[in-house]
């Protein structure tokens, strides 16, 4: 009798948090992506990108550290990946905004 076993392998990073101060914001995002790449790429896998920015009715803190945060969000999507990546207006967290990334395999979208 011949046993036949298919393995599934799986790589997931479910979620991050990323606590910095507001100028650091751009070099950990940075590193981050760098990350992604070297985990992602020699595989295969690509990624798409969505930037979720504050909702004026549910949020904490000060506006101006929101504000520098999302724009400095933008300026690494935008550099790194320019006109490839999506808003996601009012879908950030209470405490902050977020960069959030759907994984798939290359040719599959």
């Amino acid at each position: 009798m011949t046993v036949s076993l298919l393995y599934h392998v799986e790589i997931m990073l479910r979620s991050a948090h990323i606590f910095c101060t507001v100028d650091q914001v751009e070099s950990e995002i940075q590193a981050a992506f760098e990350f992604l790449d070297a985990v992602y790429k020699p595989f295969g896998f690509n990624y798409k990108v969505g930037l979720s920015t504050r909702n004026p009715n549910k949020w904490m803190g000060d506006l101006k550290v929101w504000d520098k945060a999302e724009a400095s969000l933008r300026a690494v999507l935008e550099k790194r990946m320019p006109g490839q990546w999506k808003e996601n207006p009012e879908d950030a967290a209470f405490y902050g905004p977020k960069v959030s990334s759907i994984t798939f395999f290359r040719g599959i979208s």
